[in-house]
């Protein structure tokens, strides 16, 4: 089943185009680059999930805390703090994810990373809500017409604020990943304009 549920209501959600799935893979290589990088560091650094073509491999379900609906979200991907992996337990979740089993996980990421459509935009004016409210750090859209990323993240006031748009040529950073510089040529795997 391809739907998601935002607010009590149902959104089905069409499969990845081939373009989207290699954005998705390249994601999920550099991520998981990092986190191997990290590791020969001996520092604990957290879990990347990512979808597939189908979007069926993972899903977050989140309960908004000002109701009892269940937000049941399929995002291009979701980074988990180490922290966060050991209280939710999700490590063995995890080797379901690699072997491309279902893997449903209730725990609020760290940054969430969408693709972004212009005909999805109130869609994803509910969801940013939804991840304001669950506190989530940062939330990634990925516009593939533009080929750029535009980062929201948690001000201090805990609203998802517009932080950055970043362009061919640029490295999308955040500070809840050290060291971290995702190239964004290389998600949308394009030549750096000169």
């Amino acid at each position: 089943m391809n739907n998601e549920i935002i607010n009590g209501s149902s959104y089905e959600k069409n499969n990845l185009t081939d373009e989207e799935t290699k954005i998705s893979e390249r994601l999920f290589k550099k991520f998981d680059e990092y986190f191997i990088s990290r590791k020969n560091k001996n520092e604990n650094t957290g879990l990347y999930f990512s979808t597939n073509q189908s979007f069926d491999n993972f899903t977050l379900l989140l309960n908004n805390s000002d109701s009892d609906i269940k937000n049941l979200i399929k995002p291009l991907g979701a980074y988990f703090s180490f922290d966060k992996t050991t209280a939710c337990n999700i490590g063995n979740i995890y080797e379901s994810f690699l072997k491309q089993e279902r893997v449903v996980v209730e725990c609020v990421p760290d940054i969430i990373i969408e693709l972004s459509l212009i005909s999805d935009k109130n869609l994803f004016s509910d969801k940013k809500k939804i991840y304001e409210a669950l506190g989530i750090f940062e939330y990634w859209e990925i516009n593939t017409e533009k080929k750029d990323i535009i980062v929201y993240r948690l001000d201090d006031n805990d609203k998802l604020k517009f932080n950055s748009t970043y362009y061919p040529g640029d490295k999308v950073k955040t500070p809840i990943l050290k060291g971290f510089g995702l190239s964004i040529h290389d998600v949308f795997n394009s030549r750096i304009p000169i």
